[in-house]
């Protein structure tokens, strides 16, 4: 029912930690990379194996490199495979090259991953994702069609996640619009995502293209807003009077960053994660 399973590794794409002997006072000298970045390889394995765009494989050569595990890995590489875990991606994929793995590739990466989730999606292209439609409900999920930025499929999102209790993971892999990647996580993070979920953007490059150099570093684009979340998670806490007058009037601000637990960013990719309930002790919400 819930598709094949593939043999995924359980170790690292990077060096282990091998102590060698530095031949001076007896010690141990570990190899050459720090074992902590040295992660499980769980979600890069069956990435690979699927030609999945997210990873890049060993030995590719060209200018077009994805290296998502450094973010799914960390939060994904410890969750037992048996989870039924609830994910959301914006984006089937739909036209998306074979070499890069085709649409729907990673319906079928996130089965082979966790073959108990409830997947679900919101695509763009009616057409394509009805294709589809009878596959991912048929595991719990459901389809979306329409704009990510369209106010009426977020309320449909949201009203979904409300009778699921919310998804644990939302991956941003759409139409890579840097104001459209901000409206969605506007709009989901808070009602759809579950306390201490973890909200995933993707090709974050593409703020930096001619073809969005205006709306990409506009107001209302990703990039600029991640930066004023880092302001808007530090500058407020329990001692405001402590504030800098330059930042009073930013930190009284209702700004959707003062719910984010942290935010890391990687090449072409960000993570938002959101407080656990309840929050921990000293955050002011």
């Amino acid at each position: 029912m819930y598709g094949p399973r593939l043999q995924l590794g359980s170790g690292s794409s990077g060096s282990r930690w091998q102590p060698r002997d530095d031949g001076q006072f007896g010690l141990r000298v570990p190899a050459q990379n720090s074992p902590l970045t040295d992660l499980p390889n769980r979600f890069y394995a069956a990435a690979a194996t699927l030609h999945n765009a997210k990873v890049t494989p060993q030995g590719y050569i060209g200018n077009y490199t994805h290296h998502y595990e450094t973010i799914f890995d960390k939060y994904l590489g410890l969750v037992p495979e048996d989870t039924p875990l609830r994910i959301l991606e914006i984006g089937l994929g739909c036209g998306m090259p074979q070499e890069w793995g085709g649409t729907g590739n990673s319906l079928k990466l996130w089965r082979a991953l966790f073959p108990r989730a409830a997947v679900s999606f919101i695509e763009y292209h009616a057409n394509c994702a009805k294709e589809f439609q009878a596959d991912i409900e048929a595991t719990g999920g459901r389809l979306f069609t329409g704009s990510q930025a369209d106010p009426k499929v977020l309320g449909a999102v949201v009203g979904w996640a409300s009778r699921i209790g919310g998804f644990d993971l939302i991956i941003d892999d759409g139409g890579h619009d840097p104001v459209h990647q901000r409206q969605s996580l506007e709009g989901l993070f808070g009602p759809a995502l579950r306390p201490g979920g973890v909200y995933v953007v993707e090709d974050l490059l593409t703020s930096y293209w001619e073809r969005y150099n205006t709306t990409g570093w506009a107001e209302g684009a990703f990039i600029p807003f991640i930066k004023d979340a880092i302001d808007a998670m530090n500058c407020h806490g329990a001692m405001p009077e402590l504030t800098a007058s330059r930042w009073q009037e930013h930190c009284k601000q209702p700004l959707l960053g003062k719910q984010f637990l942290a935010v890391e960013c990687g090449v072409k990719i960000c993570a938002v994660l959101k407080h656990r309930t309840p929050p921990p002790a000293g955050y002011i919400l």
